[in-house]
């Protein structure tokens, strides 16, 4: 509030004095002094303004006020506009102020009447904020731009930050990251700073984003006695190079692949085998990486390996080939094999023989002139690296058949139909194995080839303990078992066994099979029939992912008579694959003295077995037309 007093000083004698006072006294009565709040509705306290005209929107309360505007912003309060005003509507004042942060009031007066404002702040501010400087971070992810900008009358008030002349961010912080960048790419950054006024500066700032760095994983290798395979992941298209050797210090060999890649994969061959290699894997695109050294060690050379043991024939005075399918260690040759045979209580090894073809074929030709007549045989053989193996234990049974007389030509009368003949005699196989007892077995070679050692022997003496227990695979080879109620036999077979059984047996049918494909679900299927009648049982199906094992199993009773037993792994009606097949067979027999025989045997008997009952039926209607002729007698 803002007041005005009269005072005049006057010198005089006592009495005058008092008549002074008196009229002084007088004249304030008559004056009246008020301070009444003004209606002002702009501007509001602590204005600030880029412009320095300002419209101040007032109404007094006395009608016909002379009102005036007084600030301070050149230093001392002093009048900046007047008008005369009516107290019923608001009326606008210009006033013009000064460049700075000031205080104003109004006050207008009518009469005797003055009514004032409060004092109230304002700032004109009509000079920009300072050029904001830019500053930048780049890396393979982002970009970060930071940036200062100051004003000294009114302060900063925010920034705008615009990205290839798009808006990106409003903010009052002084620091922008961008994350959607591409590298090796040039971006336009414009940063404006603006003050409380509303005045700008700016400044601008291109900046390219870096091409990417190159990395590589960690190499893996796998390798054989010969090869090794090496891969590695870049992390962008890129050519590969891998340098290589027997020592760290000198790798003097180099292979290279330009396709551009992010998946590398070396297959290196010729390589020793048991030999430490050592390696330095690189990747290029706009610039190279190399890691390593690295190592891998081949593997050791493996003895040849054998399988698929067959036989031409089992007649006694027929010349029969034994065969055996042989596979040397990568990086070797098949050399030599001595073939073995033992049908007499002892062993007798035959010459070396160089190989020829990657089968070990002997022919031998047995005599028995009757009965049936058991032999046993294997094969040992070596490669260039003079490393040896053996065959298991064969065996097989020369059968002895009588001929059959040669009829004399004469008419054949029509007769009836004899009734099929049973299973002859000679095809019913003796109850038990004769195999050698190790212990009693000699072995005598002629010119044998590296004399196997004693973990060798001992192997192939186990092996042969373990050949009248277990038979080998189906095709081929025969071998008789004689099981009561309290036995269990195993059986291994290749997908399809054929079996004699004297009685029902009870069957567990086990299969091993590992998925190489896509996951999926899996099953076992079992077909069993004698020719009367068929059994078909299939397991639960099994999800078995990719390279993953699983052992089947199914439990069934077989009929009995000669069976065919036949297991395969089917996924949906889709035969996968035809298994090794495990077969637990038990005997059902009710009297467990009673032994049940029970025979593997080969397609090759069941085709002799055919030839035996021809012959068979021709001397029956040869004894038919013999009795016919004497009737006629």
């Amino acid at each position: 509030m803002h007041e005005t007093f009269l005072y005049k000083k006057t010198v005089m004698t006592d009495g005058g004095m008092r008549i002074r006072l008196l009229a002084l006294a007088l004249l304030l009565s008559t004056i009246s002094i008020t301070a009444t709040a003004l209606a002002i509705a702009t501007p509001q306290d602590n204005f600030i303004t880029k412009n320095s005209t300002i419209a101040f929107l007032i109404t007094p309360s006395l009608d016909a006020s002379s009102c005036s505007i007084y600030a301070n912003d050149t230093g001392s309060f002093s009048q900046k506009a007047s008008a005369t005003l009516s107290n019923t509507t608001a009326s606008t004042l210009q006033a013009t102020f000064s460049e700075a942060k000031s205080l104003w009031y109004a006050q207008c007066t009518a009469g005797n009447s003055t009514e004032s404002s409060a004092n109230r702040s304002i700032t004109v501010d009509v000079t920009a904020p300072t050029t904001p400087s830019i500053n930048q971070t780049v890396n393979s992810s982002a970009i970060t731009i930071g940036f200062t900008s100051t004003d000294l009358l009114s302060g900063i008030a925010y920034y705008e930050v615009y990205k290839n002349n798009s808006l990106t961010a409003n903010s009052t912080q002084t620091q922008f990251t961008d994350s959607a960048i591409t590298s090796a790419t040039t971006y336009y950054y414009l940063v404006k700073a603006f003050d409380q006024a509303g005045n700008s500066a700016e400044s601008n700032a291109n900046v390219t984003t870096n091409s990417p760095s190159l990395t590589i994983t960690t190499p893996t290798a796998a390798t054989t006695q010969t090869t090794a395979n090496i891969s590695w992941t870049a992390s962008q298209n890129a050519n590969a190079s891998i340098k290589y050797g027997t020592a760290q210090s000198i790798l003097n060999t180099t292979a290279v692949n330009t396709s551009q890649n992010t998946a590398h994969s070396f297959n290196l061959t010729g390589l020793l085998p048991s030999t430490t290699y050592y390696y330095n894997a690189t990747s290029c695109a706009s610039s190279c990486t190399e890691q390593g050294p690295f190592s891998f060690t081949t593997q050791a050379n493996q003895p040849p390996q054998s399988g698929n043991y067959t036989q031409s024939t089992n007649h006694a005075g027929e010349a029969t080939v034994l065969s055996a399918y042989w596979t040397a260690s990568e990086g070797t040759t098949l050399s030599s094999f001595i073939f073995s045979t033992n049908n007499t209580g002892n062993w007798t090894n035959s010459s070396p023989v160089q190989f020829s073809t990657i089968y070990s074929n002997t022919t031998i030709t047995l005599n028995n002139t009757a009965g049936t007549t058991t032999v046993q045989w294997r094969v040992y053989a070596n490669d260039s690296s003079n490393k040896f193996n053996s065959t298991p234990i064969q065996t097989i049974q020369i059968i002895f058949t009588s001929p059959a007389a040669t009829p004399t030509p004469s008419p054949v009368p029509t007769i009836a139909p004899t009734p099929a003949p049973t299973i002859p005699p000679e095809l019913t196989l003796p109850a038990t194995v004769i195999a050698p007892t190790p212990a009693t077995q000699t072995d005598t070679q002629a010119t044998p080839i590296p004399t196997p050692t004693p973990e060798a022997q001992a192997t192939n003496a186990g092996q042969a303990r373990q050949d009248r227990q277990d038979p080998t695979t189906a095709n081929g080879t025969i071998t008789s078992f004689t099981v009561n109620s309290q036995d269990d036999l195993q059986i291994s077979a290749t997908g399809l066994a054929i079996l004699k059984l004297e009685g029902k047996a009870n069957a567990i049918l086990q299969a091993e099979f590992t998925n190489t494909g896509p996951s999926a679900d899996f099953y076992l299927e079992l077909n069993a029939s004698n020719g009367r009648e068929s059994i078909i049982q299939k397991t639960s199906p099994v999800t078995i992912a990719t390279g993953e094992s699983y052992t089947f199993s199914l439990k069934t009773e077989l009929p009995d008579g000669f069976v065919q037993v036949e297991g395969t792994i089917k996924s949906g009606d889709a035969i996968i694959s035809t298994s090794s097949l495990n077969l637990t067979v038990a005997s059902q027999a009710k009297d467990p003295i009673t032994a049940a025989t029970i025979t593997i045997i080969s397609l090759l008997i069941i085709q002799s077995f055919l030839s035996h009952r021809i012959r068979k039926e021709k001397k029956e209607l040869h004894k038919h037309h013999e009795k016919f002729k004497d009737g006629f007698k």
